[in-house]
């Protein structure tokens, strides 16, 4: 358990999807990956979390930070990446973002027993199953793979258990659904982080608003405590997601 940062903070206020494992969920036995990282970075500032529910994709995910009067103090798990930052435009200057605490991205999956770890030449080679519109197939249509759109994580998995597909570049949240289904724990492998390509991985952070300096420094030494700590690997196995460190998304493979 982290220590908390010096004088009792009082509480914060942190906007969560309602439906959302492994990041979130307000029902669920399990509270989700950014509710259990939530709830340490509020108990390094000394604060009480206090979770605020909604279907983002409804409100969006810094809208509800921004409105007149806002309760919402933070927003976990937010992308920084200039593709991936909601409606960068309207909030970008009104937004501010914490230290990266891990990064996210796309893996690549396989059967389990699959020969190798997949090179993107043996990917070349095969048909490579992704979701219809996701940035991963848009992103390897656009460098020549021949890919396999179907409508689902889990059509992608079926397709491997099929035999249908070789290799299947899914989000990683395809960690969860992998280690939470007997149907695909056994036979299914999550070989490797897939190879960063533009947009196919960026970091995450919490999101604040951006003239409160004061927030965003408790923020800051509450993510330097978590990183310094080595706590966030557990938090991520307990969702059966891999922990990625940030990445200098300045010095990316284009």
């Amino acid at each position: 358990m982290l220590a908390p940062l010096g004088a009792q903070a009082g509480s914060i206020n942190a906007l969560f999807d309602q439906d959302n494992l492994p990041y979130s969920s307000r029902t669920a036995s399990l509270p989700g990956l950014y509710v259990d990282i939530a709830q340490l970075i509020a108990v390094s500032m000394g604060a009480e979390l206090i979770p605020h529910w909604a279907d983002t994709e409804d409100t969006g995910v810094l809208s509800p930070l921004l409105e007149e009067d806002a309760t919402i103090d933070v927003v976990v798990g937010v992308p920084v990446e200039p593709r991936t930052v909601e409606d960068e435009q309207r909030v970008g200057n009104r937004v501010a973002y914490s230290k990266p605490f891990a990064s996210a991205g796309y893996r690549v999956v396989t059967a389990r027993g699959h020969s190798a770890l997949p090179d993107l030449k043996a990917m070349g080679l095969s048909k490579v199953g992704v979701e219809t519109g996701s940035v991963a197939g848009l992103r390897l249509w656009d460098d020549g793979f021949v890919v396999d759109a179907r409508p689902t994580q889990a059509a992608i998995l079926d397709g491997l258990l099929k035999g249908a597909l070789e290799f299947g570049v899914a989000w990683g949240n395809v960690e969860w659904i992998i280690g939470n289904d007997p149907r695909y724990r056994d036979r299914l492998a999550v070989q490797a982080v897939m190879p960063d390509f533009e947009g196919m991985r960026w970091n995450l952070a919490v999101a604040v608003r951006k003239d409160d300096a004061a927030q965003l420094k408790r923020v800051n030494e509450a993510v330097d405590a978590l990183l310094a700590s080595g706590v966030l690997k557990q938090v991520f196995a307990r969702y059966n997601m891999t922990c990625l460190d940030p990445v200098d998304l300045e010095d990316r493979t284009e």
